[in-house]
């Protein structure tokens, strides 16, 4: 009630204030009584007081929501430049990751040829180790009993003709037996190619 007098009141008086200056600029002289006239000058120092603090605030207000959006963006464009930095260094570490497991799939791929390689060696290896073993087996059973005197003249008796499969042709060899008795037995026999 008060608030629509109010509002009412304030119409009235903008709409008197418009008559009052255009009679003031004919020159003509309303009847408005004094007490009213000073409280209506007041009224509208007073609201034009307000109205300038209004203006002062609303400008204020407009350059302080300008700084926030200002230092808003400047922390946003900060955090992106932060977080591009931190991509870039994941990135390179995942290139460098990549790089090390592709090195070591080549690596594995390697020792696996390798490790087959091994295999096919040790296998041939098991297999001449077999063939020593039988060819030093087939001395020790053609030697049984003879001395080494004997043994070395028949040695070179055979290095000059074709030696037997399975024996090394031109090569000297000792074979010493137990506490350097000058014949052979199944149990000692050591064989050093020379």
């Amino acid at each position: 009630m008060i608030s629509e007098f109010n509002k009412v009141f304030i119409e009235n008086y903008i709409s008197n204030l418009v008559v009052s200056e255009f009679y003031s600029a004919q020159n003509v002289k309303l009847k408005i009584p004094n007490v009213l006239f000073d409280e209506m000058t007041i009224k509208i120092s007073e609201l034009e007081i307000e109205t300038n603090n209004l203006r002062r605030l609303n400008d204020t207000s407009v350059d302080m929501l300008k700084q926030k959006r200002k230092k808003r963006r400047e922390h946003e464009e900060n955090q992106t430049k932060i977080l591009n930095l931190e991509v870039n260094e994941r990135r390179k570490l995942l290139e460098t990751c990549n790089k090390k497991i592709e090195n070591a799939k080549v690596n594995i791929s390697r020792c696996k040829d390798l490790f087959t390689e091994a295999v096919h060696v040790d296998n041939g290896l098991e297999d001449c180790i077999k063939g020593l073993s039988n060819c030093s087996r087939n001395l020790m059973i053609e030697n049984h009993g003879k001395t080494l005197v004997k043994i070395i003249e028949e040695e070179k008796e055979v290095s000059s003709s074709n030696s037997p499969a399975g024996c090394y042709q031109s090569r000297d060899f000792i074979i010493i037996g137990p506490n350097n008795e000058n014949h052979i037995t199944h149990t000692h026999v050591i064989i050093v190619l020379l």
